[in-house]
């Protein structure tokens, strides 16, 4: 050190202090290994500490509530097998392991739909908390519990889901909680039949598009008026592919600046709310008549918000007369998903319009009265306190009208009377839901007939329920609460709350909801696109554009004879019918100069005009396509509709399934930048998205075109409520991953259309799970989920199916004993 600093430095050291640096090192030698040492035995002591939040895979537990011994085999990735006596111990038990496993997730789910979640992570969730309590989620949770725990009208599945909460509450009364917990030091509460009813909202709010979109397609309207919003595709245009139906017998200003504060405040809740939503999904059913073996194949894969832990919880079932393989959420005791040895049931959003806002009249002397027939009507008012970490408690008013909740309040919730109040009528606010009691007669089917009355009886939310069975039928059931408004009401605009004309609903029978079973063409589908009418009505919604839904029946249509391995590549396909071809009617409009400017604007363009449309690792084409069409977008609307708009409609389904209605059309105002005296066309504005689409790309991957490749872009992180603190995000979060696949191909794995800093698209959601269910070999169908099964960070189960998923491969969804006993680690609850 010393001879450095002589070389390096024009220092003066006197050598009388060599005698001083060496005997000095060598103490400081001592120190740094003593630290060291010190480091390890912390690391050491933290790792063992850790543990004692592992779940238990093996041994013997005894546990208050059983009736009888439930044996637990765990198989390679973790997954429960439970043998029960009867039914009663078989879900007790599911519930004790679904909390060992997911405790922090199950919580988190509870505390989002009560409002809560401020509690433990502080201001940050205000918002969302702000969000649920004026929704009321929470207050519709008691009425809903009131109503199906009745111990005067007893309901088939109370039994099992009491006994399912037993099960959590064994194990929160055990005290070992969460690393999560302990982290924040929160407390856990026991588990309540209203908290698994309000996780049931958390779902339902996932399906309610409505939210987003009005508010958008409102201030578009106030903005601009209707001929701009008519060019959009505010329904889905007649050319587009629509789900076939088919029953062998049929049975006889102001306003635009309150929702702008709408949409911020709805915005701000669900982008920091810390549980995924449902976003989409694909699912269809091969009948006998189509596949290798002559017996039904099912695949499902539901698209949801990526997380960490992952949203399913699988586990098999078995007690006399009874056998399940299922997938769960968290604080939900039955499956969502799943199959029994005799039917199997998958699941993709409906995407009715289920959501209607109204402006309410308020009273200019009083703003807590609206007019209601003929008279001032006083709102409901309720008080709630919102507790928050490190802070002081928020009090808020929540106003309701007949409609539903004053969603105009979240904003400042303020009382005065300056705005016009707007109220939202969600259906799932008025009606509830039946969906527990549908999820846990599917689990019993044995046929289509037990399937058909299960999925009748849902109100909400809109399902899709793909079936199929043993016994060779197949079907496609729209399942939920359906009603026909008056034609004058257009539902995606806000309505008038006080003429009484707009809210009148004619409720409609199951009959009248789209369906198909067992029809000639061999198979049903489902791909959140637009079904055909059935008995005459048309069911309006947020229906996706057709490129999945083509894709699939496309593949479908063919002579091809099906087997499981078949349908699992049909899976994972990533071609996009629809890009391609919009892609080259875009090239069309820039002329040749500018797209051969230059060498890496030729290139750019051929590989763009000769895409088949795959997003495989190394396609250009992708990575080209969708900058393009973001820049397109942003230079026709942005100067319309400014920055903040736009960035919201890029956030609903409508810019989705308006996208191709947009680019086809050459004459619309759209086109035209407001800003510029000249009225630009279509050609001008592709030219100049064109050529800031080759400049943003060689800012962001060089002008190396053999660097654009899609692995470059497409990256998928599954991100832990922690991800915003960096230690603890490496240690709870699971990537990041390059990825296949992209937004609206079979393996849709969607992304914004806009780049983050580093010129990546970060993946959103995709699939939760892909699962096929072969009859031919039920006891060995295939699933497989994002990352892992437990919610442990230091189990193997965390993350171990995160490279099966990522390289498109599966795993078997055991249901044979012999083989799970041979394999497993046992563990008995007495």
């Amino acid at each position: 050190l010393k001879n450095k600093l002589r070389q390096n430095t024009h220092l003066f050291i006197p050598r009388s202090l060599d005698f001083q640096i060496k005997p000095n090192m060598k103490k400081l030698s001592k120190i740094l290994l003593g630290l060291l040492v010190f480091i390890g035995l912390l690391a050491l002591a933290g790792y063992f500490y850790l543990q004692t939040f592992a779940p238990n895979y093996e041994g013997n537990l005894d546990l208050e509530g059983l009736e009888q011994e439930v044996e637990v085999y765990f198989d390679e990735y973790g997954i429960p097998h439970i043998y029960g006596a009867n039914e009663h111990d078989t879900y007790y038990a599911l519930g004790y392991l679904h909390a060992q496993e997911r405790l922090w997730q199950m919580d988190l789910m509870r505390r989002a739909g009560n409002g809560r979640l401020s509690e433990i992570l502080g201001s940050a969730t205000l918002d969302t908390d702000k969000f649920f309590r004026t929704l009321g989620i929470n207050q519709v949770a008691k009425k809903e519990a009131e109503k199906h725990f009745r111990t005067d009208i007893p309901q088939t599945f109370q039994p099992a889901t009491m006994a399912y909460l037993d099960g959590v509450n064994a194990f929160v009364a055990t005290g070992k909680g969460t690393v999560e917990h302990k982290l924040l030091g929160a407390e856990i509460e026991p588990f309540t039949i209203e908290d698994c009813f309000s996780v049931g909202g958390v779902l339902a709010l996932g399906f309610a598009k409505g939210f987003k979109t009005e508010p958008v397609v409102e201030r578009i309207r106030a903005k601009l008026g209707m001929d701009y919003l008519n060019a959009l595709a505010l329904e889905t245009p007649e050319e587009s592919i629509r789900i076939d139906t088919y029953l062998r017998k049929k049975p006889t200003d102001s306003v635009s600046n309150q929702l702008e504060k709408i949409s911020l405040a709805v915005k701000n809740a669900l982008d920091k709310l810390p549980i995924p939503l449902w976003i989409g999904s694909n699912s269809w059913v091969v009948a006998p008549s189509r596949t290798k073996n002559g017996k039904v194949i099912l695949a499902n894969d539901a698209h949801m918000g990526y997380s960490q832990p992952a949203v399913w919880y699988e586990a098999h079932l078995e007690y006399p007369g009874f056998s399940l393989y299922g997938r769960h959420a968290g604080a939900i005791p039955f499956a969502l998903i799943g199959h029994n040895r005799n039917s199997a049931w998958g699941l993709t959003m409906f995407l009715n319009d289920d959501t209607d806002f109204f402006r309410e009249k308020s009273n200019p002397e009083n703003p807590n009265q609206i007019w209601v027939d003929s008279a001032w009507v006083e709102l409901e008012m309720r008080k709630e306190i919102i507790k928050v970490k490190d802070s002081s408690a928020v009090e808020i008013t929540v106003r309701s009208s007949k409609h539903g909740p004053i969603i105009s309040d979240l904003a400042t919730h303020s009382l005065n009377g300056s705005e016009q109040p707007i109220a939202v009528d969600w259906i799932y606010l008025q009606e509830g839901t039946m969906g527990f009691q549908m999820w846990y007669d599917l689990a019993k089917a044995k046929n289509i007939d037990d399937a058909r009355k299960a999925v009748s009886i849902l109100d909400n939310p809109g399902l899709n329920v793909m079936f199929g069975d043993s016994e060779g039928n197949i079907a496609w059931w729209a399942s939920a609460k359906l009603f026909r408004r008056p034609e004058n009401v257009q539902s995606k605009m806000v309505l008038d709350g006080a003429n009484g004309k707009d809210d009148a609903k004619e409720w409609l029978s199951f009959d009248y909801n789209p369906k198909s079973e067992n029809p000639p063409s061999g198979f049903v589908y489902s791909a959140n696109n637009q079904p055909d009418t059935m008995n005459g009505f048309y069911a309006s919604g947020y229906f996706l554009p057709q490129d999945r839904a083509k894709r699939i029946k496309e593949l479908l249509s063919t002579d091809e004879v099906w087997d499981a391995e078949k349908i699992a590549n049909m899976q994972t396909d990533d071609i996009s019918i629809l890009s391609p071809k919009l892609a080259k009617l875009m090239l069309s409009e820039v002329p040749e100069s500018v797209l051969k400017a230059n060498d890496i604007s030729a290139r750019a363009y051929v590989n763009l005009n000769n895409w088949e449309g795959e997003h495989q690792y190394r396609s250009v084409a992708p990575l080209v396509y969708y900058k393009f069409q973001y820049l397109t977008l942003k230079n026709m609307m942005e100067d319309e509709i400014g920055e903040k708009l736009f960035v919201d409609f890029l956030a609903t389904h409508l810019m989705k399934i308006s996208w191709e209605t947009l680019i086809q059309n050459d004459s619309t105002l759209w086109w035209d930048d407001v800003n510029t005296e000249k009225v630009e066309t279509r050609t001008e504005i592709l030219t100049k998205s064109y050529q800031q689409t080759i400049e943003q790309l060689s800012a962001e991957f060089g002008t190396d075109i053999s660097n654009w490749k899609w692995e470059n872009a497409h990256k998928l992180k599954h991100n832990h409520v922690f991800k915003s603190v960096a230690l603890l995000d490496k240690f709870f979060s699971v990537g990041t991953f390059k990825m296949l696949g992209g937004n609206q191909v079979i393996n849709n794995t969607g992304h914004r259309l806009y780049t983050n800093e580093k010129g990546e698209y970060e993946i959103i959601f995709g699939p939760s799970m892909r699962t096929v269910i072969d009859f031919s070999d039920i006891e060995n169908s295939m699933s497989v989920i994002p990352t892992g099964q437990s919610g442990f960070p230091l189990s193997k189960h965390y993350d171990d199916q995160a490279e099966l998923y990522n390289s498109l491969q599966r795993r078997k969804q055991m249901m044979n004993r012999e083989e799970i006993v041979r394999v497993g680690r046992k563990l008995v609850l007495r």
